[in-house]
């Protein structure tokens, strides 16, 4: 007879219960727990919906903590640099060459995020495209070496940071991401300073808007809070249309409505259709453009305002053609020359006296000097980014700017509809719409950039930490972790 233990009823020298002839039992731990992962901290389960940003950064650093320090070194000091602009020659800046020189430590990981690579292969296309269309047009029109090469730079500096960007996001938060590069741009701003522009008059409106605009989110990112981000975008609205920056304030009042939409109660379901947020948002913008528009005719903003926007209306029947004629001069040259015209081709008189006409049609008088000096002075500049992608680079490049567009759009409605889209990258994504339509490609980079290096979504699948979960943003955190 074997003497069992009388706490646990096991043969002290088997270690077996002496009727079922079985090992100690483990503790029973419910299916629901087990299964169920443990939350990044107490309070996310369940937290209001102003406290309920969950996005969560891609971060997959160094193993070794020392090369893990010099990897963050690294990239604070390139976004930086990229953000400061800091030219060398044609275009090409400080950033771009860190970009170039950093290839090693990106190339792998751009491949693990949707459109990626046909982003990068997709500029490398056009700015071939943009050569051969230099050479073609040389019979007929003059064309430039230096033009060429400062047109190809500002096309692949850009792309080339975009995938630099996406290796940051592997060491550092998306708020650090935002705060460091939203740095470099009001370097940028400071080094340009009274003397270094022409819109002394508005140096909110030309030179500190977006710089500041792009730290303040930042700084609200890394609160967690959606009620703070409510309130940085609200203040800033007011900032924007007291100094007669009637684009930037429709662009925050659309941010407002995004941010704010995604704080409503969850209800039942918690993730919405990408597409029908898609949707929404066009809806949202209309809404956005025709209540403001209102106020602006009603003179709410101040006289000023209201005059130029009444003139605006009068001359062409609509804001956005009486603020922006290139759109008409654009859409001319493309009926007149569809394939585009190269990267290195400057603009024949008779290419002139057709953008003349597409602008003179819609009431703007285009004999102002402007025409000459500004457009087509210096090669094609058509005042949008598609315009630009397509005159210079030809119809690959119109295909570039479409998928940017989608990329844009897409990242956006992918992040509201599991609202987990922060404020400050909606605010990019809306001014890169905004950009693509109204803005030259150059004066479009900065925010373009940003928001492509954080808003390309992750593949299911890939390798990493996030391997087999659903897609996510870099502008996603979740509450609890570090910002």
């Amino acid at each position: 007879m074997s003497l069992s233990d009388p706490k646990t009823n096991l043969d002290p020298k088997t270690n077996l219960d002496p009727k079922t002839n079985a090992g100690p039992k483990a503790a029973a731990v419910p299916r629901w727990r087990a299964a169920r992962p443990r939350p990044a901290s107490p309070g996310v389960v369940g937290a209001p919906a102003d406290e309920r940003l969950e996005p969560l950064p891609v971060l997959r650093p160094p193993t070794d903590p020392t090369m893990a320090t010099v990897h963050r070194i690294i990239a604070i000091v390139f976004l930086v640099l990229l953000g400061a602009r800091l030219q060398v020659f044609q275009g090409f800046t400080v950033g771009f060459g860190v970009a170039l020189i950093l290839l090693p430590l990106w190339v792998g990981e751009l491949r693990r995020y949707r459109g990626g690579v046909v982003l990068l292969l997709g500029g490398i296309a056009a700015a071939v495209s943009g050569l051969w269309l230099t050479a073609a047009m040389a019979d007929d029109h003059q064309t430039g070496q230096g033009v060429a090469i400062g047109a190809t730079i500002v096309l692949l500096g850009p792309l080339v940071s975009v995938a630099c960007i996406v290796w940051t996001r592997t060491v550092l938060t998306p708020s650090h991401i935002i705060v460091f590069y939203g740095l470099g741009l009001l370097v940028r701003a400071v080094i340009a300073g009274p003397g270094g522009t022409a819109y002394m008059s508005n140096v909110w409106k030309f030179q500190y808007s977006v710089p500041l605009t792009v730290i303040l989110l930042g700084l609200a990112l890394a609160t967690r809070r959606r009620w703070i981000e409510v309130a940085v975008v609200a203040a800033l609205a007011a900032v924007s249309i007291l100094n007669d920056s009637r684009s930037l304030f429709a662009i925050l009042l659309l941010t407002l409505c995004l941010v704010a939409w995604q704080m409503r109660s969850a209800g039942k379901s918690r993730k919405a259709s990408t597409a029908r947020v898609i949707i929404g948002i066009g809806i949202a913008a209309a809404f956005v453009f025709n209540i403001g528009q209102a106020l602006l005719l009603d003179g709410v903003f101040g006289a000023e305002t209201q005059s130029r926007t009444v003139a605006q209306l009068d001359q062409s029947g609509s804001i956005l053609l009486g603020g922006r004629p290139e759109l008409a001069a654009t859409a001319t040259l493309f009926l007149h020359q569809p394939t585009g015209y190269g990267s290195g081709t400057y603009a024949s008189l008779s290419d002139v006296l057709v953008a003349k006409t597409g602008m003179a049609s819609i009431g703007y008088d285009p004999n102002n000097g402007y025409v000459e000096r500004f457009m087509f002075g210096t090669g094609f500049e058509v005042h949008s980014t598609i315009g630009d992608l397509w005159v210079r680079f030809g119809l690959i490049g119109l295909a570039l700017a479409v998928l940017i567009a989608w990329l844009t759009i897409y990242g956006l409605g992918h992040g509201i509809a599991r609202r987990n889209a922060s404020a400050v990258v909606i605010f990019l994504g809306v001014r890169t719409c905004w950009d693509l339509f109204f803005s030259p490609l150059y004066s479009s980079v900065p925010t373009l950039t940003l928001f492509l290096g954080l808003a390309l979504i992750l593949k299911v699948g890939t390798d990493g930490p996030t391997a087999g979960r659903p897609p996510v943003l870099a502008s996603e955190h979740r509450r609890g972790d570090t910002a």
